[in-house]
Formats: structure tokens, sequence, C-alpha cells
């Protein structure tokens, strides 16, 4: 939010005669243009922290809402997004959430290390997860193998309860 030269941009942009949403919406179209046009992930990936950050800059311009509350969540949740941004992830309740799957973000995502950090299992790059998904749905996570199960057979649910119980076994044992 403080980087030197988006401020300068917005500013310029608010001097120009944009109004400032119009400002934050135009200087987001050039970042994420210039941004999509490298070839380094890390690079895209921060393109993400521009995105959440202009779409929360935009709220509080609209007076669309704060984005101080926690959001509601069932228990064992696993949050199914397009991508997100960091600050984003921190809205919800962190009790029930416990895992992230994303369409475009990856390993380096910001939001996926912020994920990490908290103790939760994030998985990206996940195709047309978002379409394909609905609320409810059963989903398996498996953030070592970075891979997701959307609606899994009952053969395979045992098999990662399995692998669960096998790993809880192994901990157990080393912490003796």
């Amino acid at each position: 939010a403080n980087d030197r030269a988006w401020v300068d941009r917005l500013g310029e942009a608010i001097s120009n005669g944009l109004t400032a949403e119009a400002a934050v919406e135009r200087v987001q179209n050039d970042t994420r243009a210039r941004m999509l046009r490298s070839t380094d992930p890390y690079i895209r990936d921060r393109l993400h922290d521009f995105d959440d950050l202009a779409t929360r800059l935009l709220r509080v311009l609209t007076g669309d809402g704060t984005t101080g509350g926690k959001r509601e969540l069932p228990e064992n949740a696993i949050l199914v997004a397009r991508n997100m941004g960091p600050a984003e992830l921190l809205e919800y309740d962190r009790t029930r959430l416990r895992a992230v799957v994303l369409e475009e973000g990856g390993a380096t995502a910001h939001v996926a290390i912020v994920a990490k950090s908290l103790g939760l299992v994030a998985v990206g790059q996940v195709e047309n997860i978002v379409s394909l998904s609905e609320n409810g749905d059963d989903i398996i996570v498996d953030g070592p193998a970075g891979t997701v199960h959307l609606r899994p057979t009952p053969d395979l649910e045992q098999t990662y309860v399995d692998k669960v119980r096998l790993s809880a076994k192994r901990r157990a044992h080393y912490l003796e």
C-alpha cells in the first residue's frame, strides 16, 4: 500500500481529473498489464497482491463495507477461490478453516505463504476449481502432493483417512 511508485501513479491520475475510484481502476489495469507481460512467476504472483490492494481500496472509497469482521464458515471449511490476497484470508475464521484452494496463485503467492504460516494447507493452480465446485462439496486437499480431489469416491476418502492416521501414528512415535 505504501509503494511509492503506485501511490505516485494514483496521485497523478487524480491530478489529471480522474476520481479516486477511477484512478485506482486505471492504475491497477496498467499495473496488471505490465505484470502479465512478465515471464517471472514470482512477479506474476505479486499481481494478485496488487489486485487485493486495489479491491480493498475501492471498497473503502465506495463505502461498500469494511473488511474488519470475520467471515463465517462451517466447521472444517475449505476455501475455494479464483484468487485472493493475504489480507483477505485474515478475514475468515481460522478456527474453522482447514485449507485454501486457488485457481491462480501458486506456492510463492503471498496468500499461500500466509496460509501455511497459519497452519493451513494451500494449493494453487487448480484449473477450473471455482466453476466445478459447489458450496458444500466434499474436497480432499493434499498439500504436500499439491493435489485436490473434488467429490472424492468413498475409496479415495478411506485412503486419505488411513494416510492421516498413519502420519499421526508416526508423529506420536517420534515424539515419545
